[in-house]
């Protein structure tokens, strides 16, 4: 039995991004998902209207999640699940400070506030349930400390449900380096953990389709599951439109 995840930050609708602009990409964006066959997506910086969008877009999806300051205002991780396959249990959301369960809250010098939002899962076919967490981390070079922070607070909530895990998210910081290894103690990496892997290793490419060295963004596991595939989606249309400034990851474990 195959379980598809999938983690994308599809960039926020910003003017000056030009011909990259959200109202050129979004039906590729939408397409993309679509394609996967992806069970769960995380989402990484939508806001509301592509949230929408992706309500009439993507039928076959429900989603859930709150924005960074607890409502419908500005970025979300929101993530969307498959009906037919999935059943929303509970779900949930904490925000990166010191006071976590505070909405909005803020901490280590974190600029805006940085909400994770969480869902129990249960498979329909196997009655199996699951923990998704779906994250973003803070991106200034200043913010190494809360970068550092942050991964240890997801650590310990993770850890703090039974059953199988997963984390999906972008962790602006490079696979191998310190934050990867404060979640590596407890989780997989779907990239090392893979029978096959597709696609480049970095993620971030910013529209060019060059990806950056790094690779920032991940699908984390544990659970007593196979990485059947790791794939590093590089779709686009006409030799430069992308559906986003990073490429989307997607996991087939079998469970």
């Amino acid at each position: 039995m195959t379980l598809r995840i999938m983690t994308f930050n599809i960039r926020y609708p910003e003017p000056a991004d030009g011909r990259h602009r959200w109202e050129l990409r979004r039906d590729l964006t939408a397409a993309v998902i679509a394609g996967s066959g992806a069970d769960v997506v995380g989402l990484q910086e939508p806001v509301i209207e592509q949230l929408r969008f992706f309500d009439e877009a993507l039928p076959e999806y429900r989603r859930f999640g709150v924005s960074r300051y607890g409502n419908d205002e500005e970025k979300f991780t929101a993530v969307l699940y498959r009906p037919s396959t999935l059943g929303l249990e509970e779900c949930g959301a904490f925000w990166y400070s010191q006071t976590p369960d505070i909405p909005a809250s803020m901490s280590w010098a974190i600029h805006k506030p940085y909400a994770v939002n969480w869902g129990r899962l249960r498979h329909k076919s196997s009655g199996d349930s699951f923990h998704l967490f779906n994250t973003h981390f803070p991106y200034k070079p200043e913010q190494a400390e809360a970068r550092l922070r942050s991964a240890e607070l997801l650590r310990q909530r993770a850890e703090a449900v039974d059953g199988p895990v997963l984390l999906t998210g972008d962790f602006n910081s490079p696979a191998g380096g310190e934050v990867y290894q404060i979640l590596n103690a407890t989780f997989r990496d779907t990239w090392a953990e893979s029978a096959k892997r597709e696609g480049p290793d970095g993620t971030m490419h910013a529209f060019t389709g060059q990806p950056r060295p790094a690779r920032i963004d991940w699908i984390l596991f544990r659970a007593p599951w196979a990485v059947d595939c790791h794939h590093t989606i590089t779709t686009h249309r006409d030799g430069w439109l992308y559906p986003s400034d990073h490429f989307p990851v997607l996991a087939s474990f079998r469970i």
